[in-house]
């Protein structure tokens, strides 16, 4: 979060109850469009506004706030709007978690669209949990461990932001050159990774 250069004008387009929306700027720093693109310049350059793709509010002092990414929201069937990234701060903290990607997935039925946690657990702490409870780490104490503790951290959400499937991971996430996890090949990912899914609600 922070606060607007000088001489750049920002506005949230099209914001909903939460006052959460597209960032858009216009000033003299803006480019001009992508060189011999136009399609993609028309994508993203629109009356002079340049739409970043980045999801945010602006908070009561002024300074806009980045609350995610457009390419990442989960859209229910209701019509609500879930950001990833306030999910993941939930989950992200916990000593279980190694690394957590939140999105979109069908529910039982595969009717509706809900919210999944793709979680890869830190086993360390799980084996040294299962051992203090007198208990075997195997893959149903994993799953049933994860599954209470994502239900805990995100008793602070609204109800439809809430994690309704826990899907566990036996290997880390596929990354791009900085570390950062694709979020983009989740999907495809999902297919070739061994994991179990756990319902949580």
């Amino acid at each position: 979060m922070g606060w607007p250069l000088v001489g750049v004008e920002v506005k949230i387009d099209a914001p909903d109850a939460e006052g959460n929306g597209e960032i858009a700027v216009r000033g003299p720093n803006v480019m001009l469009g992508y060189y011999g693109n136009p399609e993609a310049t028309a994508e993203v350059l629109r009356d002079g506004w340049f739409y970043t793709g980045d999801l945010g509010t602006f908070l009561p002092d002024g300074r806009v706030k980045i609350t995610g990414r457009l390419k990442n929201m989960i859209a229910t069937a209701a019509g609500k709007k879930i950001y990833p990234e306030e999910v993941e701060v939930q989950l992200v903290n916990s000593p279980y978690v190694l690394e957590v990607v939140v999105a979109g997935g069908k529910d039982a039925k595969g009717e509706r669209e809900e919210v999944h946690a793709h979680i890869y657990p830190n086993m360390t702490e799980l084996e040294l949990l299962a051992r203090s409870q007198g208990k075997t780490c195997d893959d149903a104490f994993v799953e049933a461990t994860l599954k209470a503790d994502v239900e805990a951290r995100c008793e602070p959400l609204a109800a439809y932001k809430r994690v309704k499937r826990v899907l566990v991971r036996k290997g880390e996430f596929p990354k791009t050159t900085t570390g950062k996890i694709k979020r983009q090949n989740l999907a495809a990912d999902m297919l070739a990774q061994p994991m179990r899914a756990s319902g949580v609600a």
